[in-house]
């Protein structure tokens, strides 16, 4: 499906997404309409049965033809884990010194002592998931005489620590990557109005195409 296609998918939907709130707030009744002069008298309930029907098909196209997997979360990854406005901009070596500590008795020894020094935090993320993540502090550290003679000795000047990152920090960035890159538009903002419509549908007792009047009347 090319890019044209999803925005006429988009297009329609957002469409009728929009009629049927107005008529939802306006608390609309549709008894009758006029084409061209010709007036048409009308069962409104089976009209919005129909309407609906026509509404779950739009929505039903949106979602099977939505590239999620394919741009979304790719583009959402790079910005998570590559952007400087992404975790990168929370993992800080200030906030994440004393956990690399934990996980590094000689790390913490030299540190205290002045002889190892941290540089950078590298983030690095499972595939196919938002929030797993392995943390690398890459430091510099003074050598000993013994490892400095000693040439067999591990001289790793990196600590590893796999973390899992909080529900509300992913959900946090999603948002702002999504109002920055204009992803909102183009995947969240359809959601909105359906998700209006559908409250208006099963919490609206005297609206004409509410489930009270529809299904329970």
């Amino acid at each position: 499906m090319d890019d044209n296609d999803f925005k006429s998918v988009r297009k329609n939907l957002n469409i009728i997404s929009v009629l049927i709130l107005l008529l939802a707030f306006s608390n609309a009744e549709i008894n009758k309409i006029n084409i061209l002069g010709i007036s048409l008298e009308l069962e409104g309930t089976k009209l919005f049965v129909g309407l609906y029907f026509i509404y779950a098909y739009f929505i039903w196209r949106f979602i099977t033809k939505l590239p999620y997997r394919k741009e979304f979360l790719k583009d959402l990854h790079m910005y998570l884990y590559e952007s400087l406005d992404g975790l990168s901009k929370y993992y800080t070596l200030e906030r994440m010194q004393k956990e690399f500590e934990a996980t590094s008795d000689d790390y913490r020894e030299r540190s205290k002592n002045g002889t190892a020094h941290a540089r950078k935090i590298g983030i690095g993320h499972e595939a196919g998931s938002l929030r797993k993540v392995t943390l690398s502090l890459d430091y510099s550290r003074t050598l000993t005489k013994e490892e400095r003679e000693d040439h067999s000795t591990s001289q790793s000047n990196r600590i590893s620590i796999e973390k899992k990152v909080s529900l509300q920090l992913v959900l946090r960035k999603t948002i702002w990557f999504c109002i920055k890159y204009d992803k909102f538009g183009d995947y969240i903002f359809p959601f909105i109005p359906i998700l209006a419509n559908t409250l208006f549908f099963f919490l609206s007792s005297k609206w004409q195409g509410g489930f009270y009047e529809l299904i329970l009347k």
